[in-house]
Order: C-alpha cells, then structure tokens, then sequence
C-alpha cells in the first residue's frame, strides 16, 4: 500500500470519529443457561469461512440472562465486526443482530450507509491495524489503540457510495465465480464416483502401470537457471494437473517422461499430477506410465482410489507408501481403451471448465486488490 497526499475533498478520520467501538465478550461455558438461546454469537474464526460481506448466521448462540452476565454486547444489524484479538484486521458486516466474543472491537457506523466503505478501507488498511497488536500469547489491539487508526475518508458521502459499490460488484463476481467452480467440483465428484466405480474387475496396479520410484540427486546439482531437467522433490510444485516447474537439476538420477503420472509416495502419500515435459524426480516422488492405457482415464482412476493407497501409508516421522504397496493395490480398471477414452473425455472437460473459472477468479482478485488501492487512496477518482 502506498502513502499519498490526500485531494482536498478527503480527510483522514479516525475511526473513533466514523462510528462508537464496541466490545464483546463470552458468557461462563460452565452455565448451561447462558448457551443456545435466541442471540446470535460470534468468533473471530467464523470470518475465515465466510464466503461474502455479511454474517447472515453464527455457529453458536447465547440467551438474555447469557449476555447480561458477560462483556458482550448486543449489536444492531449493519455494524462492521472487526477482529482485534489473534487474527487481527478481518472483517465483515452483520446483517442480522448478534453478539461477539472478546476476540472482536466492533463498530457501530455513525451512518449505517458507510459500513461498506469502511469495510473496504479497514481491508486496505489492514497493516496499521497489525502493526498496532500487541501481546506476548497472541496478538491484541484494544479499544482505545483501535479507536486510533485513521483511515482516508471522502467528504462527500455519494463518493463513498460509488466507491463501494465498484468494489461490491466486483465481490458479487468474485462470489458467483466461486460458486460455479464448486457446483462443477460437485459435478466432477458425482461423475467421478459414477465412471470410475462401474467396472467390477479389480485390477493390480502392477498390471496396468509401470513405475518408477524416485531418488533425490546431488544438492549441488540444484539450480534456479534452467540447466538440466526440471526437478520435483514432492507436492509443493504439483498443480492442478500440471506441475510448476521451479527448480532445476543438473546431475539427474531418476527421470519421469513426458505425460506420465507423478505420484506423491510421503508426506502426504497419493497427491498426482501429470507430468508436461521430462523431468528429474526425487524421493518424494513416484511415476507411473500408463503405456497403451488412456493417460487421462488412469489419472482420474488413481484421484477416485487415493483412499485405498492411503490404507497403505505408515510411518513415524511421516506418511509413506513403497513400490510394492502401490503396484499391489487393486483398482476397478476397464481394459476397454474407448471407454477409457470416453470417461476421461467427460471429466477432462469439466475439469477444464474448473480450471477455467479458477483463472478467472484470480484475475478478479488481482483486478479488486487494484481497484481498492486505487480508489481507496485515491489515485483514482469516480464520478459523482
């Protein structure tokens, strides 16, 4: 985030100036009377599963006699919770009555038509609240410390408005594009439980895959510069699909061709990728050839049966599974190479268009992350 000179028709307002910051607090766990009532409570860690702006629902509640024996508050809808405690600097709006835990420095906007914009500004600006945190156990930052921050503010309150609903547009995009892409993972899910259980002749692996079990190369030969294979020690350069290539190796011991399956054999065990060019692997790593097999078709197989290789893995630093294991399990293959070609044909396209709406989603979050510093320093202005 960059530090600009504001224009004149902005100020910078602290954000006891924008609205009254309200505390919460948690009633005694031990009095089953204060628990499951009609007030809805939060904690900061229901935000990390929130899927928009608004907290329409909350994981537990508390009764009358629950919140008058405690710190907490009753909120009105339309106040901008703010976590201060552990996880410092999230937010959202409620949008129906409740209460927080301490875990929260809530604020009441003086004009409800501003809790989006703040919102947006307390996400833009969530450094100042990090670097104000203080504790030895956790991070905290108090009432006083939050009441503090100054956050710039358009005067004119249709500019606010316009700013905010450029960035709630592009949330609402943000929302729907993460919604299609879970409807066509459930999609895939559904097909893939359906195509890949139907056959009933269970196979060995060894008898429709070859393998090769990976082995770590010299450290040395490692490098950054593109000299030798691409090198994969395990997991943290798979992909979607496809691996990303970041590391390279110059004194290879074990190679994994092109379009063959990459096999995660530790920590954690049947993790698979597919490989798109040679490549060096290490001892993380296995990979298996699917011959005349259909590529897609045993890539697919593998990801429906992860459990029953996990079945296998064991170890007391970390998972792990062995050549023998893996070669030994039995999967319910089809030998017919057109009915191979037809099921990976179907969840190859659904996984393109997951793949697809990924991309898009990301470009919509570089687009926001854009948007937000721009309009909310300002170096770009809206028409009003």
């Amino acid at each position: 985030m960059r530090e600009v000179s504001l224009p004149n028709d902005w100020e910078l307002k602290k954000i006891s100036e924008i609205g009254e910051i309200i505390s919460g607090g948690t009633p005694s766990t031990e009095n089953e009377n204060y628990w499951n009532g009609d007030i809805h409570w939060i904690v900061p860690a229901e935000l990390a599963d929130l899927e928009s702006n608004y907290v329409e629902s909350t994981q537990r509640t508390i009764t009358e006699q629950g919140l008058k024996s405690s710190s907490a508050n009753l909120l009105p809808a339309g106040t901008v919770l703010l976590t201060t405690r552990a996880t410092v600097g999230e937010c959202a709006i409620a949008k129906i009555q409740l209460a927080t835990n301490q875990g929260f420095q809530s604020i009441k906007c003086n004009d409800n038509d501003d809790n989006l914009f703040i919102l947006y500004s307390i996400r833009h600006n969530k450094q100042k609240f990090v670097r104000l945190a203080q504790g030895t156990t956790f991070l905290e930052i108090n009432k006083s410390n939050v009441g503090k921050v100054e956050l710039p503010f358009p005067k004119k309150k249709q500019e606010r408005k316009k700013i905010s609903s450029i960035l709630a547009s592009v949330d609402t995009t943000l929302e729907q594009t993460k919604n299609i892409i879970k409807k066509n993972q459930r999609i895939k899910k559904g097909l893939m439980q359906k195509l890949l259980t139907e056959s009933n002749h269970f196979t060995k692996v060894d008898n429709f895959l070859k393998i090769n079990m990976g082995q770590s190369p010299p450290s040395d030969s490692y490098n950054k510069n593109r000299i030798g294979l691409p090198f994969l020690q395990g997991v943290t350069d798979f992909g979607e699909i496809y691996p990303n290539y970041i590391t390279w190796c110059s004194n290879p011991k074990k190679i994994a061709g092109k379009n063959q399956i990459l096999f995660s054999v530790r920590a954690p065990v049947g993790d698979i990728n597919i490989t798109k060019s040679k490549c060096c692997i290490g001892r993380g790593i296995a990979s298996l050839d699917p011959g005349e097999n259909n590529l897609f078709y045993c890539y697919y197989l593998l990801n429906q049966n992860k459990n029953r290789f996990l079945a296998f893995s064991k170890g007391t630093t970390y998972d792990a599974i062995n050549k023998d294991e893996i070669l030994c399990t039995e999967l319910p293959f089809t030998k017919d190479k057109k009915k191979q070609q037809q099921i990976a044909s179907i969840l190859f396209s659904v996984d393109n268009k997951i793949l697809t709406e990924k991309q898009n989603y990301e470009k919509l979050s570089k687009l926001q992350k854009g948007l937000m510093e721009d309009l909310l320093t300002p170096t770009l202005r809206v028409n009003i």
